[in-house]
């Protein structure tokens, strides 16, 4: 998703990246340099992010045993990492194409690569959701959660940071662009502003998630003191 805003070609036998002009001779040479080292590699680049993102399921309560339920939780962990970073991954660039959009040059190019991170959004939106729906019936054993269990309660406090942000996502791609037509300059104000909110959301998310291996997915009881 990073990668859908460039577009590459084959020209004299050497990778090149078609750029768009821009006013500064000096940002143009080196934009020129590091897009063209960036259309030899990038595929591998992002391979290789994968799956040190994809690591990380190898550790923590997915990956308590190594069993057939053990797979498919690290399996279903994997799918809702990969999903959930390269949504939260790709908003920062996405701050960078509504700021280009307001440059009369650049503006058709950014455009056409907003609309590709829509499209790409979408599908990335929806596995965060369902893996996540799965992981927590997978670990916990169920999907009804328990407040008293701080590990169940941090996974509360996580579900509604990712509705948020699916709220969030949802209102800036059919509410505030179809604002775009008459009001272009606010449309880019508040598609900045919820952009910004989603990436502090899930960095909340992140640091929830890096907290999940203290605790104990299962609730629990309390014995009384007089037993």
């Amino acid at each position: 998703m990073l990668a859908c805003g460039f577009r590459g070609r084959q020209v004299g036998g050497d990778q090149r990246v078609e750029l768009i002009r821009f006013r500064d001779s000096q940002g143009l040479e080196l934009a020129k340099h590091a897009g063209a080292v960036f259309a030899g590699y990038w595929r591998t680049a992002v391979a290789l992010a994968g799956l040190a993102i994809c690591e990380t399921v190898t550790r923590g309560h997915a990956a308590a045993s190594f069993d057939l339920a053990g797979s498919a939780r690290m399996t279903v962990d994997a799918i809702h990492v990969l999903s959930a970073t390269a949504w939260v991954g790709a908003l920062p660039p996405f701050l960078l194409l509504v700021a280009m959009s307001r440059i009369p040059e650049l503006r058709r190019e950014a455009v056409v690569s907003m609309q590709r991170f829509s499209a790409l959004g979408h599908p990335a939106v929806a596995l965060v959701l369902l893996s996540g729906a799965t992981n927590t019936w997978l670990i916990v054993g169920r999907l009804s959660l328990h407040p008293n269990s701080p590990y169940q309660w941090k996974l509360l406090v996580k579900i509604a940071v990712a509705l948020a942000m699916t709220c969030l996502a949802i209102a800036n791609r059919y509410l505030i662009v179809p604002l775009n037509r008459n009001h272009p300059e606010t449309s880019r104000n508040v598609l900045m502003v919820g952009a910004a909110l989603e990436i502090a959301l899930g960095l909340l998310a992140f640091a929830l998630v890096a907290s999940f291996g203290l605790e104990d997915p299962r609730h629990k009881k309390r014995r009384s003191l007089r037993e």
